[in-house]
Protein backbone atom coordinates (compact mmCIF):
# COMPACT_ATOMS: atom_id res chain seq x y z
CA UNK A 1 0.00 0.00 0.00
CA UNK A 2 1.42 3.31 -0.81
CA UNK A 3 1.45 5.36 2.38
CA UNK A 4 2.42 8.70 3.19
CA UNK A 5 3.56 10.04 6.91
CA UNK A 6 2.16 12.99 7.75
CA UNK A 7 4.31 15.16 10.45
CA UNK A 8 1.15 17.34 12.51
CA UNK A 9 4.08 19.93 12.83
CA UNK A 10 4.78 21.30 9.35
CA UNK A 11 8.47 22.94 10.42
CA UNK A 12 11.79 22.62 9.60
CA UNK A 13 13.56 20.03 11.56
CA UNK A 14 17.30 20.46 12.12
CA UNK A 15 19.75 17.22 12.56
CA UNK A 16 18.84 16.88 16.35
CA UNK A 17 15.63 16.43 15.74
CA UNK A 18 14.03 19.49 17.33
CA UNK A 19 11.77 22.04 15.09
CA UNK A 20 12.64 25.58 14.36
CA UNK A 21 10.62 27.69 12.63
CA UNK A 22 11.87 29.50 9.31
CA UNK A 23 13.88 32.62 9.94
CA UNK A 24 13.72 35.12 6.68
CA UNK A 25 17.65 34.82 5.86
CA UNK A 26 19.47 38.33 5.29
CA UNK A 27 21.50 37.16 2.34
CA UNK A 28 20.28 34.48 0.87
CA UNK A 29 21.78 32.61 -2.30
CA UNK A 30 19.85 31.81 -5.14
CA UNK A 31 20.48 27.90 -4.47
CA UNK A 32 19.58 27.94 -0.84
CA UNK A 33 16.80 29.93 -1.83
CA UNK A 34 15.53 27.01 -4.06
CA UNK A 35 16.58 24.71 -1.29
CA UNK A 36 14.42 26.06 1.06
CA UNK A 37 11.52 26.55 -0.78
CA UNK A 38 11.56 23.06 -1.70
CA UNK A 39 12.11 21.98 1.34
CA UNK A 40 9.01 23.36 2.34
CA UNK A 41 7.11 22.28 -0.02
CA UNK A 42 8.53 18.42 0.67
CA UNK A 43 7.46 19.56 4.48
CA UNK A 44 3.52 21.05 3.29
CA UNK A 45 2.65 19.16 0.34
CA UNK A 46 4.28 15.46 0.49
CA UNK A 47 4.70 15.28 -3.02
CA UNK A 48 5.30 11.93 -4.68
CA UNK A 49 5.47 10.80 -8.13
CA UNK A 50 3.59 8.25 -10.33
CA UNK A 51 4.36 6.94 -13.98
CA UNK A 52 6.16 10.62 -14.66
CA UNK A 53 3.13 12.45 -12.74
CA UNK A 54 3.81 14.92 -9.77
CA UNK A 55 1.06 14.39 -6.87
CA UNK A 56 0.63 17.11 -3.77
CA UNK A 57 -1.94 16.59 -1.12
CA UNK A 58 -4.04 19.46 -0.81
CA UNK A 59 -6.55 19.93 0.83
CA UNK A 60 -7.86 16.68 1.68
CA UNK A 61 -7.04 14.62 -1.32
CA UNK A 62 -3.81 14.36 -3.15
CA UNK A 63 -3.83 16.77 -6.77
CA UNK A 64 -1.73 16.41 -9.67
CA UNK A 65 -1.80 18.23 -13.21
CA UNK A 66 -2.11 22.13 -13.44
CA UNK A 67 -3.99 22.10 -10.79
CA UNK A 68 -0.94 20.62 -8.58
CA UNK A 69 1.78 23.27 -10.48
CA UNK A 70 -0.83 26.03 -9.92
CA UNK A 71 -0.77 25.38 -6.07
CA UNK A 72 2.84 25.44 -5.84
CA UNK A 73 3.25 28.45 -7.78
CA UNK A 74 0.77 30.22 -5.09
CA UNK A 75 2.60 29.04 -2.69
CA UNK A 76 6.25 29.73 -3.78
CA UNK A 77 4.69 33.44 -4.95
CA UNK A 78 3.62 34.05 -1.54
CA UNK A 79 6.77 32.96 -0.08
CA UNK A 80 8.85 34.81 -2.48
CA UNK A 81 7.16 37.70 -1.93
CA UNK A 82 7.51 37.31 1.99
CA UNK A 83 10.77 36.62 1.98
CA UNK A 84 11.65 39.70 -0.22
CA UNK A 85 12.94 37.76 -2.96
CA UNK A 86 11.38 39.86 -5.70
CA UNK A 87 14.45 42.50 -5.38
CA UNK A 88 17.04 39.32 -6.23
CA UNK A 89 15.98 36.60 -8.25
CA UNK A 90 13.65 36.66 -11.23
CA UNK A 91 10.08 34.36 -10.17
CA UNK A 92 9.73 32.23 -12.79
CA UNK A 93 12.85 31.08 -12.88
CA UNK A 94 12.55 31.06 -9.25
CA UNK A 95 9.59 29.10 -9.65
CA UNK A 96 10.34 26.42 -12.49
CA UNK A 97 13.62 25.46 -11.06
CA UNK A 98 12.16 25.13 -7.63
CA UNK A 99 9.30 22.65 -8.64
CA UNK A 100 12.42 20.78 -11.24
CA UNK A 101 13.78 20.03 -7.65
CA UNK A 102 10.59 18.98 -5.97
CA UNK A 103 9.57 16.70 -8.90
CA UNK A 104 13.06 15.47 -8.89
CA UNK A 105 12.92 14.73 -4.90
CA UNK A 106 9.46 13.32 -4.85
CA UNK A 107 9.43 9.31 -4.15
CA UNK A 108 8.06 7.07 -6.91
CA UNK A 109 4.80 5.72 -4.82
CA UNK A 110 2.59 3.41 -6.40
CA UNK A 111 -1.33 4.41 -6.03
CA UNK A 112 -3.39 2.34 -3.42
CA UNK A 113 -6.58 0.95 -4.55
CA UNK A 114 -9.59 2.15 -3.50
CA UNK A 115 -11.53 5.36 -2.47
CA UNK A 116 -10.44 7.78 0.68
CA UNK A 117 -12.31 9.32 3.12
CA UNK A 118 -12.00 11.53 5.98
CA UNK A 119 -12.20 9.03 8.21
CA UNK A 120 -10.41 5.75 6.18
CA UNK A 121 -10.02 4.20 3.29
CA UNK A 122 -12.77 1.54 0.97
CA UNK A 123 -11.88 -0.45 -1.22
CA UNK A 124 -12.91 -3.98 -2.46
CA UNK A 125 -11.61 -7.13 -1.78
CA UNK A 126 -11.02 -10.09 -3.25
CA UNK A 127 -11.34 -13.58 -0.82
CA UNK A 128 -11.84 -17.11 -2.84
CA UNK A 129 -12.79 -15.63 -5.78
CA UNK A 130 -15.37 -13.58 -4.44
CA UNK A 131 -15.27 -9.52 -3.63
CA UNK A 132 -16.82 -7.97 -0.78
CA UNK A 133 -16.28 -4.50 0.56
CA UNK A 134 -13.72 -3.78 3.52
CA UNK A 135 -12.97 -0.20 5.55
CA UNK A 136 -9.92 0.08 6.96
CA UNK A 137 -9.66 3.42 9.34
CA UNK A 138 -6.46 5.09 8.85
CA UNK A 139 -3.86 5.78 11.26
CA UNK A 140 -3.19 9.68 11.91
CA UNK A 141 -0.80 11.18 9.63
CA UNK A 142 -0.29 8.00 7.36
CA UNK A 143 -2.39 9.18 4.50
CA UNK A 144 -2.58 6.56 1.45
CA UNK A 145 -1.76 7.73 -2.19
CA UNK A 146 -4.75 7.19 -3.87
CA UNK A 147 -6.52 8.57 -6.70
CA UNK A 148 -10.07 8.68 -5.16
CA UNK A 149 -9.91 11.02 -2.31
CA UNK A 150 -14.25 11.87 -1.39
CA UNK A 151 -14.41 14.73 1.45
CA UNK A 152 -16.86 12.96 3.69
CA UNK A 153 -17.00 10.42 6.70
CA UNK A 154 -17.81 6.72 5.23
CA UNK A 155 -20.41 5.01 7.33
CA UNK A 156 -18.21 2.18 8.30
CA UNK A 157 -20.29 0.86 11.46
CA UNK A 158 -23.58 0.89 9.02
CA UNK A 159 -21.73 -0.92 7.00
CA UNK A 160 -20.56 -3.75 9.12
CA UNK A 161 -24.26 -3.72 10.57
CA UNK A 162 -25.95 -4.55 7.35
CA UNK A 163 -23.46 -6.91 6.15
CA UNK A 164 -23.52 -8.95 9.60
CA UNK A 165 -27.32 -8.74 10.00
CA UNK A 166 -28.00 -9.19 5.97
CA UNK A 167 -29.94 -6.44 5.52
CA UNK A 168 -31.28 -6.19 2.20
CA UNK A 169 -29.96 -2.84 0.19
CA UNK A 170 -33.26 -1.12 0.92
CA UNK A 171 -33.10 -1.20 4.55
CA UNK A 172 -30.06 0.72 5.05
CA UNK A 173 -31.80 3.55 2.66
CA UNK A 174 -33.51 6.93 4.31
CA UNK A 175 -36.77 6.41 3.77
CA UNK A 176 -37.00 9.81 2.05
CA UNK A 177 -34.42 8.56 -0.52
CA UNK A 178 -36.49 5.08 -0.66
CA UNK A 179 -39.54 6.25 -1.64
CA UNK A 180 -37.73 8.68 -4.02
CA UNK A 181 -36.24 5.72 -5.56
CA UNK A 182 -39.54 3.40 -5.84
CA UNK A 183 -41.20 6.43 -7.23
CA UNK A 184 -39.13 7.31 -10.31
CA UNK A 185 -38.97 3.65 -11.33
CA UNK A 186 -40.03 0.97 -8.44
CA UNK A 187 -38.89 -1.96 -11.23
CA UNK A 188 -35.83 -0.62 -11.25
CA UNK A 189 -35.30 0.81 -7.91
CA UNK A 190 -32.55 -1.98 -6.89
CA UNK A 191 -31.14 -1.27 -10.43
CA UNK A 192 -29.99 2.01 -9.86
CA UNK A 193 -28.83 1.15 -6.23
CA UNK A 194 -26.21 -1.27 -7.99
CA UNK A 195 -24.90 1.29 -9.95
CA UNK A 196 -23.91 3.88 -7.25
CA UNK A 197 -22.17 1.03 -5.68
CA UNK A 198 -20.90 0.25 -9.55
CA UNK A 199 -19.01 3.26 -9.29
CA UNK A 200 -17.14 2.66 -5.97
CA UNK A 201 -15.27 -0.39 -8.13
CA UNK A 202 -11.91 0.78 -8.81
CA UNK A 203 -10.17 -1.76 -9.34
CA UNK A 204 -10.67 -2.07 -13.25
CA UNK A 205 -13.88 -1.04 -15.24
CA UNK A 206 -15.72 -4.10 -14.65
CA UNK A 207 -18.32 -5.50 -16.80
CA UNK A 208 -17.64 -2.82 -19.09
CA UNK A 209 -21.00 -1.15 -18.92
CA UNK A 210 -22.49 2.34 -19.36
CA UNK A 211 -25.26 3.56 -18.40
CA UNK A 212 -28.33 5.21 -20.02
CA UNK A 213 -31.55 7.19 -18.50
CA UNK A 214 -34.54 7.67 -20.77
CA UNK A 215 -37.73 9.82 -20.24
CA UNK A 216 -39.49 13.38 -20.96
CA UNK A 217 -38.30 16.08 -18.99
CA UNK A 218 -39.17 16.22 -15.27
CA UNK A 219 -38.90 12.53 -14.25
CA UNK A 220 -36.38 12.00 -11.39
CA UNK A 221 -33.35 11.31 -14.28
CA UNK A 222 -31.22 15.04 -13.20
CA UNK A 223 -32.29 14.59 -9.58
CA UNK A 224 -30.53 10.67 -9.37
CA UNK A 225 -27.33 12.26 -11.59
CA UNK A 226 -27.29 15.38 -9.28
CA UNK A 227 -27.36 12.73 -6.51
CA UNK A 228 -24.35 10.52 -7.91
CA UNK A 229 -22.37 13.37 -8.75
CA UNK A 230 -22.82 14.71 -5.21
CA UNK A 231 -21.46 10.94 -3.95
CA UNK A 232 -18.28 11.46 -5.93
CA UNK A 233 -17.67 14.87 -6.28
CA UNK A 234 -14.66 16.17 -6.90
CA UNK A 235 -13.76 12.68 -9.08
CA UNK A 236 -16.67 13.60 -12.07
CA UNK A 237 -16.19 14.50 -15.63
CA UNK A 238 -18.89 15.69 -17.63
CA UNK A 239 -18.45 14.48 -21.36
CA UNK A 240 -20.93 13.48 -23.67
CA UNK A 241 -20.89 10.25 -25.34
CA UNK A 242 -20.32 12.39 -28.82
CA UNK A 243 -17.03 13.55 -27.15
CA UNK A 244 -15.78 10.56 -25.48
CA UNK A 245 -16.47 9.01 -28.91
CA UNK A 246 -15.42 11.27 -31.24
CA UNK A 247 -11.79 11.29 -32.37
CA UNK A 248 -11.64 15.04 -31.90
CA UNK A 249 -12.42 14.81 -28.12
CA UNK A 250 -8.72 13.15 -27.81
CA UNK A 251 -7.85 16.87 -25.55
CA UNK A 252 -11.11 15.80 -23.16
CA UNK A 253 -10.70 12.42 -22.24
CA UNK A 254 -8.14 12.98 -19.82
CA UNK A 255 -10.40 14.28 -17.83
CA UNK A 256 -11.79 11.10 -17.39
CA UNK A 257 -8.18 9.99 -15.82
CA UNK A 258 -8.80 10.66 -12.27
CA UNK A 259 -12.64 10.48 -12.36
CA UNK A 260 -14.88 7.71 -10.61
CA UNK A 261 -17.71 8.76 -12.64
CA UNK A 262 -18.21 10.53 -15.39
CA UNK A 263 -22.27 12.26 -15.81
CA UNK A 264 -23.90 13.65 -18.51
CA UNK A 265 -27.36 14.85 -18.03
CA UNK A 266 -28.83 15.93 -21.16
CA UNK A 267 -27.39 13.86 -24.87
CA UNK A 268 -27.79 15.73 -27.67
CA UNK A 269 -29.66 14.26 -30.74
CA UNK A 270 -26.67 14.38 -32.66
CA UNK A 271 -25.63 10.92 -34.08
CA UNK A 272 -22.96 8.99 -32.83
CA UNK A 273 -20.94 8.24 -35.80
CA UNK A 274 -18.00 6.30 -33.71
CA UNK A 275 -17.82 3.84 -30.82
CA UNK A 276 -14.21 2.98 -30.98
CA UNK A 277 -13.38 4.89 -28.27
CA UNK A 278 -16.51 4.94 -25.82
CA UNK A 279 -15.93 1.13 -26.29
CA UNK A 280 -11.84 1.20 -25.22
CA UNK A 281 -12.77 3.21 -22.47
CA UNK A 282 -15.28 1.07 -21.07
CA UNK A 283 -13.49 -2.12 -22.16
CA UNK A 284 -10.44 -1.90 -19.74
CA UNK A 285 -7.66 -0.93 -22.45
CA UNK A 286 -5.05 1.26 -21.94
CA UNK A 287 -5.77 4.47 -23.73
CA UNK A 288 -3.41 7.29 -24.52
CA UNK A 289 -4.52 10.77 -23.92
CA UNK A 290 -3.26 14.41 -25.23
CA UNK A 291 -2.93 17.07 -23.12
CA UNK A 292 -1.76 20.61 -23.77
CA UNK A 293 1.24 21.78 -23.88
CA UNK A 294 2.64 18.80 -22.01
CA UNK A 295 3.76 14.79 -23.14
CA UNK A 296 0.50 12.71 -23.77
CA UNK A 297 -0.40 9.67 -20.99
CA UNK A 298 -1.50 6.73 -21.05
CA UNK A 299 -4.01 5.71 -18.64
CA UNK A 300 -6.69 3.07 -18.17
CA UNK A 301 -10.09 4.41 -17.35
CA UNK A 302 -12.55 3.30 -14.17
CA UNK A 303 -14.53 6.26 -14.61
CA UNK A 304 -18.32 4.45 -15.03
CA UNK A 305 -19.91 6.65 -17.50
CA UNK A 306 -23.71 7.92 -17.13
CA UNK A 307 -26.05 9.70 -19.45
CA UNK A 308 -29.33 10.52 -19.53
CA UNK A 309 -31.15 11.66 -22.51
CA UNK A 310 -35.05 12.52 -23.95
CA UNK A 311 -34.35 11.03 -26.83
CA UNK A 312 -32.15 8.34 -27.75
CA UNK A 313 -29.09 9.15 -30.47
CA UNK A 314 -28.75 7.75 -34.01
CA UNK A 315 -26.17 4.99 -33.73
CA UNK A 316 -24.13 4.32 -36.97
CA UNK A 317 -22.63 1.13 -35.22
CA UNK A 318 -25.26 -1.59 -35.31
CA UNK A 319 -22.59 -4.25 -33.45
CA UNK A 320 -22.77 -6.54 -30.36
CA UNK A 321 -20.27 -5.29 -29.57
CA UNK A 322 -21.82 -2.03 -28.84
CA UNK A 323 -25.13 -2.75 -27.56
CA UNK A 324 -23.96 -5.24 -24.80
CA UNK A 325 -21.83 -2.16 -22.91
CA UNK A 326 -25.21 -0.51 -21.79
CA UNK A 327 -27.52 -0.35 -19.33
CA UNK A 328 -30.72 1.56 -20.11
CA UNK A 329 -33.03 2.85 -17.36
CA UNK A 330 -36.27 4.36 -18.16
CA UNK A 331 -38.18 7.05 -16.16
CA UNK A 332 -41.18 6.62 -16.61
CA UNK A 333 -43.10 9.42 -14.48
CA UNK A 334 -43.04 13.21 -14.60
CA UNK A 335 -43.53 15.00 -11.73
CA UNK A 336 -44.38 18.60 -10.86
CA UNK A 337 -41.31 21.11 -10.02
CA UNK A 338 -40.25 21.48 -6.78
CA UNK A 339 -37.43 23.71 -6.02
CA UNK A 340 -37.08 22.20 -2.68
CA UNK A 341 -37.42 18.06 -3.24
CA UNK A 342 -33.47 17.23 -3.79
CA UNK A 343 -32.26 18.98 -0.51
CA UNK A 344 -35.44 17.16 1.81
CA UNK A 345 -34.80 14.21 0.07
CA UNK A 346 -31.25 13.94 0.01
CA UNK A 347 -29.69 15.96 2.49
CA UNK A 348 -25.99 15.49 3.10
CA UNK A 349 -25.85 13.45 6.37
CA UNK A 350 -28.17 11.02 4.11
CA UNK A 351 -26.12 10.99 1.42
CA UNK A 352 -23.35 8.24 2.89
CA UNK A 353 -26.09 6.15 3.63
CA UNK A 354 -27.03 6.01 0.27
CA UNK A 355 -23.80 5.26 -0.74
CA UNK A 356 -23.55 2.07 2.00
CA UNK A 357 -26.99 1.10 0.28
CA UNK A 358 -25.55 0.74 -3.29
CA UNK A 359 -22.39 -0.82 -2.36
CA UNK A 360 -24.30 -3.69 -0.52
CA UNK A 361 -26.39 -3.81 -3.50
CA UNK A 362 -23.71 -4.30 -5.55
CA UNK A 363 -22.40 -6.80 -3.60
CA UNK A 364 -25.56 -8.93 -4.27
CA UNK A 365 -24.83 -8.41 -8.05
CA UNK A 366 -21.14 -9.52 -7.85
CA UNK A 367 -22.30 -12.91 -6.17
CA UNK A 368 -25.07 -12.81 -9.09
CA UNK A 369 -22.65 -12.10 -11.77
CA UNK A 370 -25.06 -9.40 -12.81
CA UNK A 371 -26.97 -6.42 -12.55
CA UNK A 372 -30.43 -6.91 -11.40
CA UNK A 373 -33.67 -6.57 -14.08
CA UNK A 374 -35.49 -3.36 -14.37
CA UNK A 375 -33.55 -1.83 -17.08
CA UNK A 376 -35.56 -2.01 -21.04
CA UNK A 377 -33.67 -5.52 -21.65
CA UNK A 378 -31.23 -7.85 -20.21
CA UNK A 379 -28.84 -8.18 -22.69
CA UNK A 380 -27.10 -7.15 -25.56
CA UNK A 381 -29.71 -8.08 -28.27
CA UNK A 382 -32.77 -6.69 -26.00
CA UNK A 383 -30.68 -3.47 -25.82
CA UNK A 384 -29.94 -3.11 -29.46
CA UNK A 385 -33.80 -4.12 -30.38
CA UNK A 386 -35.20 -1.22 -28.24
CA UNK A 387 -32.44 0.93 -29.13
CA UNK A 388 -32.65 0.68 -33.17
CA UNK A 389 -36.34 0.78 -32.99
CA UNK A 390 -36.52 4.01 -31.24
CA UNK A 391 -33.84 5.97 -32.93
CA UNK A 392 -33.87 4.49 -36.61
CA UNK A 393 -37.48 4.22 -38.00
CA UNK A 394 -35.86 2.55 -41.56
CA UNK A 395 -34.69 -0.51 -39.13
CA UNK A 396 -38.99 -0.21 -37.12
CA UNK A 397 -40.24 -0.45 -40.40
CA UNK A 398 -38.76 -3.11 -41.91
CA UNK A 399 -38.47 -5.47 -39.07
CA UNK A 400 -42.57 -4.62 -38.76
CA UNK A 401 -42.78 -5.78 -42.02
CA UNK A 402 -40.47 -9.02 -41.54
CA UNK A 403 -42.64 -9.95 -38.47
CA UNK A 404 -45.84 -9.21 -40.33
CA UNK A 405 -44.60 -11.89 -43.02
CA UNK A 406 -44.96 -8.88 -45.87
CA UNK A 407 -40.98 -9.19 -46.39
CA UNK A 408 -39.10 -12.64 -46.02
CA UNK A 409 -35.21 -11.90 -45.14
CA UNK A 410 -33.69 -14.20 -47.93
CA UNK A 411 -29.86 -13.93 -48.38
CA UNK A 412 -30.34 -14.68 -52.38
CA UNK A 413 -33.93 -12.57 -52.48
CA UNK A 414 -33.99 -8.95 -54.06
CA UNK A 415 -36.15 -6.30 -54.19
CA UNK A 416 -37.39 -3.09 -55.92
CA UNK A 417 -35.73 0.02 -53.77
CA UNK A 418 -38.44 2.39 -55.24
CA UNK A 419 -41.33 -0.39 -53.94
CA UNK A 420 -40.27 -0.84 -50.70
CA UNK A 421 -39.15 2.98 -50.20
CA UNK A 422 -42.71 4.12 -50.96
CA UNK A 423 -44.11 1.33 -48.64
CA UNK A 424 -41.78 3.00 -45.60
CA UNK A 425 -43.61 6.34 -46.74
CA UNK A 426 -46.89 4.96 -46.55
CA UNK A 427 -45.83 3.17 -43.44
CA UNK A 428 -44.24 6.62 -41.66
CA UNK A 429 -47.23 8.82 -42.77
CA UNK A 430 -49.69 6.54 -41.07
CA UNK A 431 -47.54 6.97 -37.75
CA UNK A 432 -46.96 10.71 -38.19
CA UNK A 433 -43.45 9.94 -38.65
CA UNK A 434 -40.54 12.11 -40.09
CA UNK A 435 -39.55 9.62 -43.54
CA UNK A 436 -36.10 10.09 -44.35
CA UNK A 437 -34.81 10.88 -47.82
CA UNK A 438 -34.44 8.12 -50.43
CA UNK A 439 -30.58 8.31 -50.57
CA UNK A 440 -30.76 8.03 -46.28
CA UNK A 441 -33.58 5.11 -46.33
CA UNK A 442 -30.95 2.96 -48.86
CA UNK A 443 -27.93 3.98 -47.21
CA UNK A 444 -29.25 3.02 -43.84
CA UNK A 445 -30.71 0.06 -44.90
CA UNK A 446 -27.06 -1.18 -46.15
CA UNK A 447 -25.84 -0.72 -43.18
CA UNK A 448 -28.60 -2.87 -41.73
CA UNK A 449 -26.96 -5.37 -44.60
CA UNK A 450 -29.42 -5.42 -47.17
CA UNK A 451 -26.80 -4.51 -50.09
CA UNK A 452 -27.64 -2.47 -52.89
CA UNK A 453 -27.67 -3.74 -56.64
CA UNK A 454 -28.16 -1.68 -60.06
CA UNK A 455 -29.95 -3.17 -63.15
CA UNK A 456 -30.44 -1.26 -66.39
CA UNK A 457 -33.87 -0.94 -65.31
CA UNK A 458 -34.12 0.13 -61.60
CA UNK A 459 -32.29 -0.27 -58.26
CA UNK A 460 -32.87 -2.93 -56.49
CA UNK A 461 -31.78 -4.19 -52.84
CA UNK A 462 -30.45 -7.94 -52.08
CA UNK A 463 -30.92 -9.75 -48.82
CA UNK A 464 -35.26 -8.89 -48.88
CA UNK A 465 -37.77 -10.29 -51.28
CA UNK A 466 -41.70 -10.49 -51.48
CA UNK A 467 -43.89 -13.53 -49.88
CA UNK A 468 -44.43 -15.92 -52.35
CA UNK A 469 -47.83 -18.81 -51.58
CA UNK A 470 -45.06 -21.20 -50.08
CA UNK A 471 -44.38 -18.94 -47.56
CA UNK A 472 -47.31 -17.83 -46.43
CA UNK A 473 -48.01 -21.72 -45.40
CA UNK A 474 -45.07 -21.76 -43.05
CA UNK A 475 -47.42 -19.62 -40.94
Amino acid sequence: MGTVSFDDDIRVKDDSGAAEEWEQPTELKYVDAVNMLAKEIMQIYRPVRNKGELYIYHDGRWIDGADAEAILDQYIKSRYYALGLDSKFVFPQLCGTVQAQVEREAPPVEPTDGIMFRNGLFRWEKEDGVYYPKFTPVTEGDIPFTRYNLPYDFPAELLQEAREKGWHPFRAMPPAAMRAFARWNGRAALLLLELIGYATFTREYIWNTAVMLIGEGSNGKSTYLKLVRDLFSPHVSGLSLQVIASPEGNFQRIRLRNSLVNIFADLPRQPLRYTEWFKALTGGDQVTADRKNREPIEFVNIAKMFFATNELPIVHDISNAFFRRWVIVEFPHQFPPDPHFYDHTFPSEDRSKILVAGILAFEQALRRGGFSMGGKGSNAAEYREYWMRETNNVYAWVQERIEDGLLIKDENGVISLKEVYDDYIEWCNDREEEAVSKKTFSERMEQLGYKRKRTTRERLLQGLRKPIPHDTQLY
